[in-house]
């Protein structure tokens, strides 16, 4: 069991190394120029692999709904050319999430902070 679990993992953080390259020298696609992958999930029958990736700059919804039409359109693409690099039996399906944890740690934060002013205010005056 435990050694599956380590193979997921290895598994995983290949695929994260090689669609990092594969989306910035194969696919060329500018609104993906400043992605990063986050997090690659494998599943434990390596049928699928969830993949979490990250836009730098602002990025609103439609930029974010965008960017996993263009993911989901080429991961036929990325999967044929990662069963190329890997030496998997069968590649896991492909499917793109955007992370979101940053953004809601960045509210969370401002959330928090306000609270704090709001309580120093109330027992300063």
């Amino acid at each position: 069991m435990a050694k599956a679990f380590d193979r997921s993992k290895r598994v995983a953080s290949q695929i994260q190394k090689e669609l990092s390259v594969l989306i910035r020298d194969r696919l060329g696609d500018p609104r993906l120029a400043l992605l990063t992958i986050s997090e690659v999930n494998v599943s434990r029958d390596f049928s699928y692999a969830k993949i979490y990736y990250r836009l730098m700059g602002d990025i609103d919804d439609k930029g974010i709904a965008e960017s996993e039409d263009i993911l989901s359109q080429a991961s036929r693409f990325l999967r044929k050319e990662l069963g190329h690099s890997m030496r998997l039996r069968s590649v896991p399906q492909l499917r793109f999430f955007y992370d979101r944890v940053v953004d809601t740690a960045d509210q969370l934060e401002k959330l928090i902070a306000a609270a704090v002013s709001d309580d120093q205010q109330k027992h300063s005056g």
